[in-house]
């Protein structure tokens, strides 16, 4: 089978597109025939050698949509406890890792759903944020951001946006968009999706919330906030619904483009550029 392979850390020319067996599929497992599968930022982070602890070569992605036994479906393999990509045609995950795909929703944009979509969720579970209260959610343009956007302004959250692009943003939930470094007052809440960094937390009133995406960007504790970081988990009930969200027109995700899985080297040049929007590598 065909995979993308990172032989040694660096730039995006170091990703090369080689032959590899097809994995060995324990008892728990099934196979999924990979359509598409998303660059993220924590695939370049890998990619380029900024995480410690890992040896190439490596197999990147953590989203994919495809097929297992004919039936299409999406999901996400959490890389770090899984260590085995999604950039391949054939990838072993577990029952829990995917759902079905609805009739009619294309695979390449639905495989920009789970790993964004389940951060969003997850990081506004940690957050507790009411109807009714505020958050500031930096990165709002992004993925990550522009999921939990959609997800806190549904639930009737005041949600105050840090993005470049304002329409868009605004046409996500927001009520309100700032600058980066445009912040001024505080909030009931801050997910910092965006990775404004630690200095952030003075935009929360004493006894708030700070949720990060970035264990870099997590802030010392004070006036009584509570600080946390999201670590996102497989979750198949989160997933159906953000999915069937999805489907049903009430969640939106941003694509930039669909790339061949030959392209992957541009595909991570564009990335690395600041591409507004995922790009999908297909095979």
């Amino acid at each position: 089978m065909r995979v993308i392979e990172v032989p040694r850390f660096g730039g995006p020319e170091v990703l090369t597109l080689v032959d590899r067996p097809e994995p060995v599929v324990a008892e728990n497992e099934v196979l999924v025939r990979v359509r598409a599968s998303t660059v993220n930022p924590v695939d370049r982070a890998v990619r380029a050698g900024r995480i410690p602890n890992l040896a190439a070569p490596v197999v990147l992605g953590w989203d994919f949509a495809g097929t297992v036994d004919g039936r299409p479906v999406v999901g996400m393999v959490p890389w770090f406890v899984a260590r085995r990509g999604t950039n391949a045609e054939l990838v072993a995950v577990r029952p829990e890792w995917f759902v079905p795909l609805p009739e009619g929703v294309d695979p390449v944009a639905a495989a920009t759903v789970p790993l964004s979509g389940q951060t969003a969720k997850q990081a506004l579970d940690l957050l507790g944020v009411q109807p009714g209260q505020s958050l500031l959610i930096t990165g709002a343009g992004g993925a990550v951001g522009g999921f939990a956007v959609q997800l806190a302004s549904a639930a009737g959250v005041h949600v105050t946006a840090m993005a470049s692009d304002a329409e868009y943003v605004s046409s996500l939930g927001a009520k309100s968009v700032i600058g980066r470094g445009e912040v001024d007052g505080q909030f009931d809440a801050v997910l910092d999706a965006g990775i404004a960094g630690p200095g952030l937390i003075t935009a929360v009133r004493a006894g708030g919330v700070f949720v990060a995406v970035n264990a870099a960007a997590k802030p010392t504790p004070d006036r009584d906030i509570r600080v946390d970081q999201v670590q996102v988990k497989p979750d198949r009930d989160t997933l159906d619904t953000l999915i069937a969200a999805y489907a049903a027109g009430r969640l939106q995700s941003r694509l930039a483009d669909a790339v061949p899985a030959s392209d992957a080297v541009e595909a991570h040049r564009r990335a690395d550029a600041g591409v507004r929007g995922k790009l999908v590598l297909t095979f």
